[in-house]
């Protein structure tokens, strides 16, 4: 496991980002609080959003997912001898269904949720 910290020192300097509640678009300056609560709700996100979408945060989230996807081939390539042992260190899921086993094993650090996603009215959704 000493290559796994190796790994991580490498995983430090390429997110280490300011935060992305400290970012601000000038938009997002000009506006109170509450009106930019209210211009997403009028846009017609889900009640979910508390964060008003800009291109900005649209290519930081970009950025993210293309650099946990390099770091999750490069340790696949690293590990194929082993491929058990490579879905376990995985770096990045997707899907609702990954997403819930992943957060009831307690191994997420952070979820992207589309503002767009459909709501359903049945049973269990």
């Amino acid at each position: 496991d000493d290559d796994d910290d190796d790994d991580d020192d490498d995983d430090d300097e390429i997110l280490d980002h300011e935060p992305t509640s400290q970012l601000q678009t000038p938009y997002a300056q000009q506006m109170p609080q509450s009106n930019i609560k209210q211009q997403i709700h009028d846009a017609g996100f889900r009640e979910y959003c508390s964060q008003l979408i800009d291109r900005q945060l649209d290519e930081l989230c970009i950025e993210l997912l293309i650099t946990l996807k390099r770091f999750q081939d490069r340790k696949k390539q690293q590990l194929q001898a082993n491929p058990e042992r490579a879905r376990r260190k995985r770096r990045f899921v997707h899907g609702i269904r990954e997403v819930t086993k992943h957060l009831r094993l307690q191994r997420l650090k952070c979820v992207l949720i589309a503002p767009d996603c459909q709501s359903i009215q049945s049973q269990g959704g």
